[in-house]
């Protein structure tokens, strides 16, 4: 049994054709390049570091370029982050089909570069929901949450990889005004932004790959598993068909609390599931992220260590996926004078 140290552990989630990295100190430090794209969305990160031995420290200068279809789209150098590793954000509109390279370069001379293609997306042809009590996993107290009862539309004639994500954006608007309320009826007095659900997998066999490692003694965590927190899934048991994903997560998201006692007020949530179709590649580098930044990983990770990795000039993985979005409103939510909620949508 070997374990890492937490340095080297951080540098192979920093790090990502398979590549085999020898532990040994050769003095040498290269430029690691991370992103993961998506068609879904028009600002994207890149996460950036000097990688070595010794593990992983901040660029003092570096630009990013991006390129879509052999055209320039987006340049930046603008580095964020007092620890390793850093990001970089740029702004592209990225279509499936597209061809994306990006390009790190260090006035030193430096560069590191990939390139992907974006895959067809998958799509999702229907979403229930459902509001009930449950106690989680580790948990010792019930909660409410909801489920998504997602139907997925796999790709025909090929092997498929995928993730699920599902986000909320909330707004608390006033209905009745109170004596001390200078807002009208109809006013948003909040807004939430997209926020991003923790989905809890455990009831869902496509996503929970059921992988533990138990120990018995006083080292024992409920984290002693390799749990998919990526929510990452292949369409194995459903080829050129469709499945019914079961996504559960907490209800936390329509609490509100009201500005003014006397006043009343309705809560408005808008639900997206989203679809991301991807390569076999990205599946596999998000698969080993996740399993590497496990504690099964300390007990079970051995030596030489192969992980994927497409960065040619330097190390990292750069993946682009393909996203399909089901977007629906919940029914509107009443908040009463006491700040509770009723139960009954208006």
């Amino acid at each position: 049994m070997k374990k890492l140290p937490l340095y080297l552990l951080a540098l192979l989630v920093a790090l990502s054709c398979e590549r085999t990295i020898t532990l040994e100190d050769d003095g040498k430090r290269s430029l690691t390049l991370n992103a993961i794209m998506s068609t879904g969305d028009t600002l994207h990160t890149a996460f950036v570091a000097w990688s070595g031995f010794d593990g992983i420290s901040l660029i003092e200068q570096a630009r990013l370029k991006c390129y879509v279809n052999g055209i320039p789209r987006a340049e930046s150098s603008a580095l964020k982050g007092y620890e390793a590793p850093q990001t970089i954000r740029f702004k592209a509109r990225i279509k499936p089909g597209d061809k994306v390279r990006l390009i790190l370069e260090t006035p030193g001379g430096d560069r590191a570069e990939a390139a992907v293609t974006a895959p067809d997306p998958a799509k999702i042809t229907q979403v229930d929901t459902a509001i009930f009590t449950m106690i989680p996993h580790g948990g010792k107290r019930p909660v409410k949450c909801v489920e998504f009862l997602t139907t997925v539309e796999d790709l025909p004639g090929r092997d498929n990889f995928y993730r699920i994500r599902a986000f909320t954006e909330s707004a608390l608007v006033l209905n009745v005004p109170g004596a001390h309320e200078s807002h009208v009826p109809g006013d948003t007095i909040s807004h939430s932004g997209r926020l991003e659900l923790a989905i809890i997998n455990t009831r869902e066999p496509l996503l929970n790959n059921g992988i533990r490692f138990p120990l018995r003694d006083e080292y024992t965590y409920t984290s002693d598993y390799y749990d998919n927190v990526f929510n990452i899934f292949r369409d194995e048991g459903f080829k050129d068909s469709t499945a019914d994903l079961k996504l559960i997560t907490e209800a936390n998201f329509y609490r509100s609390q009201p500005y003014y006692i006397e006043s009343t007020y309705i809560s408005k949530t808008r639900a997206t599931i989203r679809l991301e179709s991807m390569d076999r590649e990205t599946f596999s580098y998000l698969n080993y992220v996740q399993y590497a930044s496990s504690t099964l990983a300390e007990f079970t990770l051995n030596l030489p260590l192969i992980i994927n990795g497409n960065v040619s000039g330097g190390d990292g993985f750069v993946g682009v996926v393909s996203s399909s979005d089901y977007v629906f409103d919940f029914a509107d939510w009443h908040i009463d004078k006491a700040g509770d909620m009723n139960n009954k949508p208006i």
